[in-house]
């Protein structure tokens, strides 16, 4: 459940609050192919093994100004990125690596992340939409590339609400739809 704060699981009829999330908000849930349950929370990034819940630490979220994990994008090719309030994260091989706007990211800030079929990542949050190349943002992440291209989409005149916090989504013939306060854009 998301309800409220932290969360809670139903087990046989009965509503069990998980005390290691009690506190903040539970942002998202993902199970990955591993079978590893990731919890994205108000106060870092969270997974259970083994039965228990514990508080994922790496020495990359050190990157990372704020560690609130926003949202989550697994990529075709096995790649786990993490939004957050301070940028982005990779899991790729067991590794965390963080990329922020220090790197060249657009905003630091990304609450939905999103990949096209020509190989770029479209990241949106409270600063607008913007796109990376998927392959330029995995060397900066991995330290074979210093900087980062973001391509920011602008607002368009006529179409309020578009800069905060935007929602998109990529239809099946590739076309990005985004929407605002009173509009559609593709």
């Amino acid at each position: 459940s998301l309800a409220g704060g932290g969360a809670r699981t139903l087990k046989n009829g009965v509503v069990e609050t998980i005390h290691e999330l009690e506190h903040g908000k539970v942002t998202w849930f993902y199970k990955d192919s591993a079978g590893t349950f990731w919890i994205g929370h108000e106060y870092g990034l969270f997974r259970r093994l083994d039965g228990q819940i514990r508080q994922v630490t790496d020495p990359a979220f050190d990157r990372l100004n704020n560690r609130h994990f926003t949202c989550y994008y697994a990529a075709r090719d096995g790649t786990l990125w993490l939004g957050t309030s301070g940028g982005i994260v990779r899991h790729q091989a067991g590794r965390f690596d963080a990329v922020t706007s220090e790197d060249g990211l657009a905003a630091d800030y990304v609450d939905r992340i999103q990949e096209d079929a020509h190989g770029n990542l479209w990241l949106a949050g409270r600063d607008g939409f913007f796109y990376v190349n998927a392959r330029e943002l995995h060397e900066v992440a991995s330290g074979r590339r210093e900087r980062l291209i973001s391509h920011r989409v602008e607002p368009v005149e006529g179409v309020p609400g578009f800069k905060s916090h935007p929602k998109g989504c990529l239809a099946k013939d590739g076309m990005m739809w985004m929407a605002a306060k009173r509009g559609v854009i593709r």
